[in-house]
C-alpha cells in the first residue's frame, strides 16, 4: 500500500475553499502537515462534537480482555447509535457466547478461517448495510477490527482518491467493493495510520484517536462545514502548537 500523504490531503480540503498549498495557515505551511498532526488537527475537533460522557460509555464498556456481559452491549450499542438497541441487542444477546468465544480466540490470520467462521454467523442478523456487523467485529476484538461507518470510510476514500463520496449506509450500491474486501483495505489503511503516527498498535487509545480523527474528518466532509470556521480552528491549532 502507498504512503499516506497528508500534506496532499491537507491540501485538498482547503481547495474545497478555492485556495492553493501555497497558502498559509496561522503560520504554518500545509505542506509541512504530517500524519500526528492530521490525527490530532481532527481529533480536536472532534472533541467539540462528541460528548465526553459518550466517550466514557465506550471506555467502560468495551471491557478488554474481559467477557462482553449484556449490560456492556446494550451501553456499546448505544454509544453507537440509539436506534441500535432495540434493533439489535435481543439478537446481540443470543451471540453473546459466540461474541466472547472470538474475542478469547488466538488469532494468527487476521482474516483466517476463525474470522471467516465468525462473520458468517454473524452477518445474516444485517437488515441495513455491513455497519452492525462491522461494529459487532470491532466490539469482539477491537484492537483487531477498527469500527467501520459512513463517516470513516468518506474519510478513507477522501485520502486515498481524493473524492467525496456518498455513503450514507455503506450498502452494496455505495460501495466500489464487496463488504469483505472493503473490511480488509480499511483495516490495512487504518493500522498504517496508527504507525505512522508512531502510535502503540496495542494500545486501545490509539484506536480510538485514529478512528476520532478520520471520523471527525468525514463527518466534515458530509456536512461540508464552513470552511472559514475549520480554517480558524486550523489557525489556532497550529498557533498553540508552533515553536
Amino acid at each position: 500500500m502507498s504512503e499516506i500523504n497528508f500534506s496532499e490531503l491537507f491540501e485538498r480540503l482547503f481547495i474545497l475553499d478555492n485556495m492553493t498549498g501555497s497558502e498559509f495557515f496561522g503560520g504554518q505551511e500545509i505542506s509541512g502537515v504530517d500524519p500526528l498532526t492530521f490525527q490530532q488537527f481532527w481529533e480536536m475537533v472532534t472533541t467539540k462534537i462528541e460528548k465526553l460522557n459518550e466517550q466514557v460509555r465506550y471506555s467502560n464498556n468495551i471491557n478488554l480482555n474481559e467477557d462482553l456481559t449484556d449490560k456492556n452491549l446494550k451501553e456499546l450499542l448505544t454509544w453507537k447509535q440509539q436506534h441500535f438497541v432495540k434493533k439489535y441487542w435481543k439478537t446481540l444477546v443470543e451471540l453473546k457466547e459466540h461474541i466472547n468465544n472470538f474475542r478469547h480466540r488466538e488469532i494468527l490470520d487476521r482474516f483466517g478461517p476463525e474470522f471467516i467462521e465468525f462473520y458468517n454467523r454473524i452477518a445474516p442478523i444485517s437488515t441495513e448495510g455491513p455497519i452492525i456487523i462491522f461494529f459487532i467485529i470491532h466490539i469482539a476484538k477491537p484492537l483487531m477490527y477498527p469500527i467501520i461507518d459512513q463517516h470513516v470510510i468518506r474519510a478513507f476514500r477522501f485520502v486515498k482518491k481524493g473524492i467525496i463520496r456518498s455513503v450514507s449506509n455503506l450498502k452494496k450500491e455505495d460501495l466500489e467493493e464487496n463488504e469483505f474486501a472493503l473490511l480488509k483495505l480499511y483495516i490495512q489503511f487504518f493500522m498504517k495510520m496508527i504507525a505512522e503516527c508512531r502510535f502503540p498498535v496495542d494500545d486501545i487509545k490509539s484506536h480510538q484517536n485514529v478512528d476520532r480523527a478520520l471520523w471527525s474528518c468525514g463527518k466534515y466532509l458530509k456536512a461540508k462545514r464552513d470552511i472559514k470556521k475549520l480554517k480558524k480552528k486550523w489557525g489556532e491549532y497550529a498557533r498553540s502548537n508552533s515553536s
